[in-house]
């Protein structure tokens, strides 16, 4: 390992930097990419997951969710906040044109995932998963050192703000890990055969995305540096960013789904991962707007800070307002249509499945409010709301899990986004200078959204009707139930959030947008 450069400074190969508008013209373009690839992610997605249902069952469905769970939050704990802070620190100084601070970040943080990451996550593979040694290799060695040795290729796309390649990416990622996870399903039946075929495939994508990156970064990214010297504060940032991380993880990543295998509760672990899988997929299209924003931010703040309030409520009221849409129109055909699709062992995750996704919509509004307060580079902020969070998730699920079950998991899962979500909106609000009650108004629809598919899903559950029959009529009924509810409340998208959501999407599109756009555009002042 070399020790890398910190001169700041234009060199022979600088990155050029970017303005205002080159900012928003690729944030836009890597929403419309990043669009695309969650259309197509979302139903591959539901067909596979359907397919491990009926293929695993419950309990090795559950063993899946379980396996994924505890991983990820052993690699989270490992990064320390390292890729949170690589990218707020190589975004401010990439749109300043500083390309050598950009390359030397990439170049250590490269060591330090090497040095510290890699071994750490391989040794809770080691510890957790049971499959055949040659398996076991496959997966550390290419799904943990492979990604390692290249993960800084993602963070250098995201620094020069190329989130389009990055969903381009991820699209035939995407499709190479599904194919592999329905290969080792068909052919093994395993559970933990089938997540190392998604950990050692996806892996790929550090690899495919390599060409992509800037020369300067590139060379970076392959010659990692011991990981010393980074900027004046970046640790400052990154560990109490990374334990808020930690923390996070615990209240968004089905954790929840540990706990009941812990317990016992197989079953009920693979009932809560089935609908809390679903709800994640329902909301994924409103999230994927989130990835292209928090270098779009980042640099905001670092050229135009004037404009940050605007950016915010416009934020706001847009992913409030089409996760709301989701939330009348999709989640209680969804869960009408749970057992048939899924199969008779699935049936008692149905009103799971209505309740986590009201508890992902709420998540889905708030998690743009993370890119600002990232951008802000306020880790000790996020640790504190996290924390928060975690203490009253933790206690309910001490609590409740005893009494309740399954239930107990899912009102602790609740809860704790609440209490996240809501003590997001109240500091990001003040650090915008934004009133507190413009932004509950700007977030209402939310609750709109969730009386409409509550009192929908009520009737449909006694509807003589068909099953399908049923399903469509309640997504009619909850959709419009729910854009009455908009005008009359005056609540919604103002005048202005159109023009900049159709300019995310393709120009063939854009007629049929403006005219849904047209029906949810209600809001006042």
């Amino acid at each position: 390992m070399g020790t890398g450069g910190t001169e700041p400074g234009p060199g022979p190969d600088a990155v050029p930097p970017l303005d205002r508008g080159e900012l928003q013209a690729r944030a836009l373009s890597g929403v419309r990419w990043t669009a695309l690839h969650t259309v197509v992610a979302v139903g591959l997605g539901f067909g596979v997951n359907i397919l491990l249902a009926r293929v695993l069952g419950v309990v090795d469905y559950g063993r899946v969710a379980y396996l994924t769970t505890v991983i990820t939050i052993a690699g989270v704990i490992a990064e320390l906040g390292l890729g949170m802070a690589v990218v707020q620190f190589g975004t401010k100084a990439h749109a300043m044109g500083h390309t050598e601070v950009v390359r030397s970040v990439l170049s250590r943080s490269q060591g330090f995932r090497l040095l510290v990451i890699a071994p750490v996550v391989s040794l809770t593979v080691l510890l957790v998963v049971r499959v055949d040694p040659l398996l076991m290799a496959l997966a550390i060695g290419f799904g943990i050192w492979l990604k390692a040795a290249l993960s800084g290729t993602p963070a250098a796309l995201t620094i020069e703000n190329k989130t389009a390649q990055i969903a381009k990416n991820a699209m035939v990622v995407n499709l190479l890990t599904q194919v592999a996870v329905v290969v080792a399903a068909l052919t093994s039946r395993d559970a933990d055969t089938v997540w190392i075929s998604r950990v050692t495939v996806g892996a790929l994508g550090v690899v495919l995305a390599l060409p992509y990156v800037s020369r300067a970064y590139r060379r970076a990214v392959l010659h990692p540096a011991l990981p010393r010297g980074f900027p004046t504060g970046f640790w400052r940032y990154a560990v109490p960013a990374g334990v808020a991380s930690i923390l996070g993880n615990l209240i968004v990543s089905r954790t929840e789904v540990a706990f009941l295998t812990w317990s016992g509760n197989t079953a009920a672990a693979g009932l809560f991962a089935l609908a809390f899988g679903l709800a994640v997929h329902v909301f994924s299209p409103a999230q994927a707007l989130v990835g292209p924003l928090i270098p779009a931010i980042s640099g905001l703040r670092a050229v135009d800070a004037a404009s940050l309030g605007r950016a915010l409520r416009r934020t706001m009221r847009a992913s409030a307002t089409l996760s709301a849409l989701l939330v009348a129109g999709g989640l209680g055909p969804l869960a009408l249509l749970l057992q048939p699709i899924y199969g008779a062992e699935f049936a008692g995750a149905a009103p799971v499945v209505v309740a986590l996704g009201i508890g992902a919509a709420v998540a889905t509004t708030g998690s743009p409010l993370l890119a600002f307060i990232q951008a802000r580079l306020a880790g000790g902020a996020v640790l504190k709301l996290n924390l928060a969070a975690v203490v009253v998730n933790l206690v309910l699920i001490v609590a409740l899990l005893p009494v309740l079950g399954l239930w107990g998991a899912v009102i602790a899962n609740l809860a704790g986004v609440a209490v996240r979500n809501g003590l997001l909106l109240v500091t990001e609000s003040r650090d915008a200078q934004v009133r507190l009650s413009a932004a509950l108004g700007d977030v209402a629809p939310l609750l709109v959204g969730s009386v409409a598919c509550l009192l929908v899903h009520a009737v449909a559950r006694t509807a003589p009707t068909g099953l399908v029959t049923t399903a469509v009529l309640s997504a009619v009924a909850g959709a419009v139930l729910y854009v009455v509810g908009l005008r009359v409340l005056h609540l919604g998208l103002a005048a202005p959030d159109g023009a900049a959501l159709e300019a995310s999407v393709s120009a063939r599109l854009r007629p049929s947008v403006r005219r849904v756009l047209g029906l949810l555009a209600h809001r006042r002042g």
